[in-house]
Parts: structure tokens; C-alpha cells; sequence
């Protein structure tokens, strides 16, 4: 342990700097990724010249409700491919609503916890955590598979670098928790992890890729480890890396050279369902900026890693803060992490490092082993955001309501209370109620229908105390989601769309 504690105290003194390597045309993939030691898995030190492109999309971002986001920090939204399932990680979370955790009695949680919520009747249900998954350590949830495993970044036993959190040298390790009527833990082994911070992993669907981010020697730029101040955040110098599966093993990380990388920040990697889009957060690519934004790169092939056009920045979610772990669902509604300023000086001693050499983790009534996965500063707060496809914010579902009917079914407390709670957390200056039906039917009937459903919502909210103006309207069989060709298509057309005006 003293070795390891020496080797970093040393990476933090002197400069690991690279050589430059010779261009490699060939496309990457599992045949030719060589040993730690060959320098085609080493990249340039030099920046390449970017020219950063701006996503002309305007995409409006909503703030999930007080099921999901607390008066902590809620980030690394991960959702399930059918966009039903909601897993996250709360710093220090231990609830909103009737759910509460206490800290004092419990050693399964404090710190990065990991959470899932569930969305019923188109709303998020109150967020559970883990217990199998969490300790008092810190636990964070980075990727989901279709089998139902997940990727961790945590400090578990078998993590292989320091873990004194007093003095800064703790590191992170990526683990898969495989579910069963149990999760069973997986610890990746070098070269996977290291005696260094590895976190933020992305495995593709065939479960044969693995992207993560890592503060190891041999990247871009100098040596600063991830929670230690440097350019004024915790984020430290952290590179994408690429991994292949290779038998029962993964071959030598290669570094996604100097166009993906820079000296500094990286973090969240995640590829689109086709595999041709690589989104990520970065603070390297603009120089007047020290904060993470959103940007990705394209590729016209799977197989080729070192070929990408880019970074493309996706500007309308981006702002003064820290936006980190953008990722889709299967019908391209986007979910990240946005940090923002608190409107209150913050007293509780250990919310981060601020003031420190690096970060901490002191919070009194527990103890808190390990290294975080995310970085945060004093005074901000951070919170997950999701980005619909469509105009509205939110869709309710035709289950809401019995058959040809605009009386509510389902349980209307909860519905209400839930939907109330989303619209005050996000304070529109005025909503507009949509309702929709399928093609069944005669149209008169169908346009009476859907304006009678928009209007139960109205009511619905009216009750609940939401007071600013509501404009409802039915639009009948208009502007299907889906086609009318079979029972379960119909029923996504059958709906109410509420959408907040800003």
C-alpha cells in the first residue's frame, strides 16, 4: 500500500509527458491492439486543431422532479433501452418524499449511492436505492446492459489503487454487477484497471466493447489526478480509452488519440445505438470555457476508432456549468447531468474539496471511504435533465384513462401529485394540454374525446395548485406517433402531451 501511495504522490510531481507516435492507417480493432508497452497505443501529446461545429437542433431540457433530484446532487442518468427503467447515483442522497434514508443507522449507504426509479403512467415513481449495490464507500452507476447487468465505478475490496481517503490517493475501479436473484460483482483486472482512476464505463449491447475514462500515464497532456484542484475543478486529466473483450480477458486500452482527447477534462463517453455517434463531456475544446459541455463525433464505420469528425457541440443544452453523462433511449430522448449555481453560501464543512488540496468526504454522523466518481464544486448543486424528441415534456399514456372515457383510472393522487410536483420544479410561465386519439372511431367523436382527456388534466392540476395559464386542445386522430396498424401502435397514440411554454 505505501508503494502504491508513493507512485502516486510521484505522477503528481513530475510531468508524464509522451512521444509523439507515427500515424497509424490502418483501422483499430481487436488485432491490433499491442502490448502497454507499444507507442501506437500511446497518442501524440499535441492538440490537434479543432474547429468545434455547433448542433443547429434547438433541444429544450426539463428537470426531472423531486422523485429523481433532491436537495443533493443526483447525476450519471442511465437509462433502460425501453426508457421505462431510470438507474442513477446520488452524492450524500436520502430522499425527498415519504422514502428517507438514515445515515447513522445504516452502513449500506453515504457517499455516491446508486439509485433506480421506475416511470408509471408516463411520470417517475419515487427513487429506491440499491442496498445490494451500495456501502458506505462511494457506488456509481455508469451503463446498463439488455440483460439487466450494470457497470460501476466504485471502491469496493478489490479495487487495486490506494484507498486513504484523508490524503487524496484514493483511486476508483470499474466492476460489473451481474444480476441475478442477487447482484454477483465482476472486478475488471489490468489493463483494464489500475493503480490509477478509471471510471465511466460504456459496454456495447454484444457486451464486446468497453469504453472508460481514465487519469493513467500515457494520455494527453500532463499528469493530474482526478479529485485533486486543478484548473479550477476536481475533474483532473482524464482520457477516453477503448477495450476489447478477448477470450476471458480484455485486450491493452488504446487511447482515443488527440482529436477525442485533450489535456484536460473528458469524461461520460457513450455510443448511439448504430454505434456512429460518440457523445461525451469535455472542458478542453474551447479555451474560453473551464466548464464540462456536451459534444460528440461522428464515423461512417463501427470498426474504425481513429477516424472521427468533430467534436460536434450540442450548444442549446450547454451552459455555464458542468453538463455531463448525456445518453438516449431507444426513441432518442436525451438524459445528462447539469450543475448549477446554489442561491445560498453553502456552511456544511465537506459538501467538496473546496478549500482543499483535493476533494473530501466529510460529513458528520458517518465515514465515507473512497474516491468519488463525480467532482463538484462548493456552491452547485447538480441535478438530471432529460431532452424529449417531441415538443412536449412530458406524454401520458392512454392506460391513464378507462376505455372511450376521460375520466382518470389510475391512481389520481399520485398522478397528480406527481405532475404537479414537475411543473413547479421546472416553473413555466404557461402550459399547453394536447389530447390525441388513435384512428378508430368517428372523427367528431374522437376531437370531443381527446379535448375532454386534455381538460380532465387541466382540472387535475387546477386542483393541485398549479395556477398559471392552461390552454387545452383536442386534436382527435392528428399527428400519430406511431402508425395505426396494430393494437400496441394505437395505443401510443392514444394520449395527452403536456408542454411547459419557458
Amino acid at each position: 500500500m505505501k508503494y502504491l501511495f508513493c507512485c502516486l504522490l510521484v505522477l503528481t510531481s513530475f510531468s508524464c509527458k509522451n512521444k509523439p507516435s507515427k500515424k497509424n492507417k490502418n483501422k483499430t480493432d481487436t488485432n491490433n491492439i499491442e502490448e502497454s508497452n507499444n507507442k501506437k497505443n500511446r497518442p501524440s501529446n499535441n492538440d490537434s486543431a479543432r474547429v468545434i461545429k455547433i448542433d443547429a437542433i434547438e433541444k429544450f431540457a426539463y428537470k426531472i422532479s423531486h422523485s429523481v433530484n433532491t436537495s443533493t446532487s443526483e447525476y450519471y442518468p442511465v437509462i433502460s433501452k425501453d426508457g421505462n427503467t431510470l438507474f442513477f447515483t446520488g452524492m450524500d442522497r436520502s430522499g425527498f418524499f415519504d422514502y428517507k434514508i438514515d445515515f447513522t443507522k445504516t452502513k449500506n449507504n453515504g457517499g455516491e449511492d446508486i439509485f433506480i426509479s421506475k416511470k408509471v403512467n408516463g411520470t417517475w415513481e419515487d427513487a429506491r436505492d440499491l442496498k445490494q449495490l451500495n456501502t458506505n464507500a462511494h457506488e456509481a452507476v455508469t451503463g446498463v446492459l439488455p440483460n439487466g447487468d450494470l457497470l460501476i465505478t466504485g471502491n469496493y475490496p478489490e479495487n487495486m489503487g490506494p484507498r486513504n481517503t484523508n490524503n487524496g490517493s484514493a483511486t476508483t475501479d470499474i466492476f460489473l454487477a451481474k444480476k441475478g436473484n442477487n447482484f454477483s460483482f465482476f472486478h475488471f483486472d489490468e489493463p483494464v484497471n489500475s493503480i490509477f482512476c478509471e471510471s465511466d464505463a460504456f459496454m456495447t449491447d454484444d457486451m464486446n466493447t468497453m469504453l472508460f475514462v481514465s487519469d493513467r500515464p500515457g494520455h494527453i497532456g500532463d499528469y493530474h489526478k482526478k479529485g485533486w484542484l486543478w484548473n479550477e475543478s476536481y475533474w483532473g486529466n482524464t482520457d477516453v480509452y477503448v477495450t476489447f473483450k478477448n477470450g476471458d480477458s480484455w485486450t491493452n486500452p488504446k487511447n482515443l488519440g488527440n482529436v477525442i482527447n485533450t489535456k484536460f477534462t473528458e469524461r461520460t463517453p457513450w455510443l448511439s445505438n448504430d454505434g456512429l455517434t460518440l457523445f461525451l463531456s469535455s472542458n478542453g475544446y474551447n479555451e474560453s470555457k473551464k466548464d464540462l459541455d456536451i459534444y460528440y463525433f461522428k464515423r461512417t464505420s463501427i470498426n474504425d476508432w481513429d477516424h472521427w469528425d468533430g467534436p460536434y457541440e450540442i450548444k442549446s443544452l450547454n451552459t455555464n456549468g458542468d453538463e455531463f453523462g448525456y445518453k438516449q433511449d431507444k426513441e432518442g430522448n436525451g438524459y445528462f447531468a447539469r450543475s448549477t449555481k446554489l442561491d445560498f453560501v453553502p456552511t456544511k464543512r465537506g459538501r467538496d474539496g473546496t478549500g482543499f488540496v483535493f476533494e473530501n468526504n466529510f460529513r458528520s454522523g458517518y465515514t465515507v471511504l473512497g474516491q468519488q466518481s463525480g467532482s463538484f464544486k462548493n456552491d452547485e448543486q447538480t441535478d438530471i435533465f432529460f431532452v424529449n424528441q417531441s415538443s412536449s415534456a412530458i406524454t401520458l399514456p392512454d392506460l391513464l384513462f378507462s376505455v372511450d372515457s376521460y375520466q382518470i383510472a389510475a391512481n389520481k393522487s399520485k398522478i397528480q401529485s406527481n405532475l404537479v410536483d414537475f411543473i413547479k420544479i421546472n416553473n413555466p410561465k404557461s402550459l399547453i394540454i394536447n389530447g390525441y386519439t388513435d384512428s378508430d372511431g368517428n372523427d367528431a367523436h374522437n376531437l370531443e374525446l381527446s379535448k375532454n382527456r386534455a381538460n380532465a388534466i387541466k382540472e387535475l392540476l387546477v386542483a393541485g395548485g398549479i395556477s398559471m395559464p392552461i390552454e387545452i386542445n383536442g386534436f382527435g386522430k392528428q399527428s400519430p406517433i406511431a402508425p395505426n396498424t396494430s393494437k400496441e401502435s394505437k395505443s401510443k397514440n392514444r394520449r395527452v402531451e403536456i408542454i411547459l411554454k419557458m
